[in-house]
């Protein structure tokens, strides 16, 4: 039997438009936000802590990662930040990075006696990011460059951070179905059914509170335009 489950977790594109009358629009640099009340709490925290770890994964998991890159042209910061923006409306396309996960799992019952027990569990999990490439002019500024590489690696720590909570949904699953023993034959797929869903929702949770604590990765640096310097002795959200 097998149950399949699709969630999207998506960092929406942030951008800044400042312009005078007299010439195009410009992009400037805004200062860091404030790192979001739920983060310091104790599931916060738990959940940052979560994210910021890979699982050690059994062999009744099995993953499937797949990375998409789409490309961005530009030589300055306002049209890196046009770029960012174009097509936007309601699609994944809209936003600047993007993880989806969809899982299925699957087992057999084993009788003992007069009970059953689950036997030869299976979860897959697929995973999709989608993250930008800027293909950017020979001649293009040093400052640039380099901002934009933070700004990428602050967007593939954030997506990478969905990741973790992902595969750590993918475990409890496995855990959970393999947990499942001594119940009555007739019940057994209802109960370990119902069981493997609270762990997906309990891991859906996980990621709607992990973008709340990183306000979509802002805190984390993945922001275009990039933030104004922070005061000596800040740092960034985890």
């Amino acid at each position: 039997m097998g149950h399949w489950l699709d969630i999207r977790h998506l960092l929406p594109a942030a951008l800044l438009l400042a312009g005078a009358c007299s010439g195009p629009p410009l992009i400037l640099p805004a200062p860091p936000p404030p790192v979001p009340a739920v983060a310091s709490s104790a599931v916060g925290r738990a959940v940052l802590t979560l994210a910021a770890s890979t699982p050690t994964v059994p062999p009744e998991v099995q993953v499937r990662d797949d990375t998409i890159r789409y490309p961005i042209t530009g030589s300055t910061m306002s049209e890196i930040a046009r770029q960012l923006g174009i097509g936007r409306g309601n699609s994944d396309s809209d936003y600047v990075g993007a993880t989806a996960a969809k899982v299925q799992w699957q087992f057999a019952p084993k009788r003992h006696g007069d009970t059953c027990a689950i036997s030869d569990v299976l979860v897959t999990l697929d995973i999709q990011t989608r993250l930008p490439e800027w293909v950017h002019p020979e001649h293009v500024p040093v400052t640039l460059i380099r901002q934009w590489s933070a700004f990428l690696d602050a967007t593939q720590q954030h997506e990478n951070g969905h990741r973790n909570i992902a595969l750590h949904t993918a475990v409890a699953i496995a855990r959970s179905l393999m947990d499942e023993h001594g119940l009555a034959c007739a019940e057994l797929d209802q109960l370990a059914n119902a069981s493997a869903h609270a762990e997906w929702e309990l891991g859906n949770q996980h990621q709607i509170t992990y973008d709340a604590a990183t306000r979509n990765g802002e805190t984390q640096g993945s922001r275009w335009p990039p933030f104004l310097d922070r005061p000596a002795g800040t740092q960034p959200a985890p």
